[in-house]
């Protein structure tokens, strides 16, 4: 957003009684893509930056769900090419693009570089197999205080159990 349209929306929260909060925050998986974003995040000495990463074969198996998996026949969606299986897509000859697409290695070795100890790093999994000491070093890290003992972490936008063959499929191993 414009500055202007910053100190719009943060007169309007004030004038409701409320007051702006000291941590804020903002999603964006590609956000650190573009260059002047990296280094604008880069000379903001405040900003912290919290990495959840995944394993590479589970984000190629939700870039598959969510972008290239045939819906209704052979149909592309939106225009992009489409595959029956994870295993179709590994196999065609844009699989690897899509794969090289999805390893994350370098984009995370650039963010470190830029902001050091400002960004933390963390696997997907922590969050579910201990949340309650994940989020309270979140929240260490963020300058806010743990959380109480009791507090009970649940999972949303989850999907569990069976979605592709590819962890199954012992031509990939």
């Amino acid at each position: 957003p414009y500055r202007d349209e910053v100190e719009q929306f943060n007169r309007a929260w004030l004038d409701r009684g409320r007051r702006i909060p000291r941590i804020k925050g903002l999603a964006g998986p590609s956000l650190f893509e573009d260059a002047r974003t990296r280094r604008v995040v880069s000379r903001m000495p405040q900003l912290r930056i919290i990495t959840i990463i995944c394993d590479p074969v589970g984000r190629i198996e939700k870039a598959m769900w969510t972008h290239h998996l045939c819906r209704g026949g052979d149909r592309p969606v939106g225009g992009r090419p489409c595959w029956p299986s994870l295993s179709a897509v590994l196999a065609a000859p844009e699989g690897e693009a899509l794969l090289a697409r999805e390893i994350m290695g370098q984009r995370l070795q650039t963010l470190f570089a830029l902001v050091g100890q400002r960004a933390q790093l963390l696997h997907q999994d922590s969050l579910r197999l201990s949340p309650q000491s994940t989020y309270s070093a979140l929240a260490a890290f963020l300058g806010a205080g743990p959380f109480p003992p009791s507090m009970m972490f649940r999972r949303y936008n989850s999907q569990r159990g069976h979605r592709s063959e590819l962890c199954r499929n012992t031509s990939l191993l």
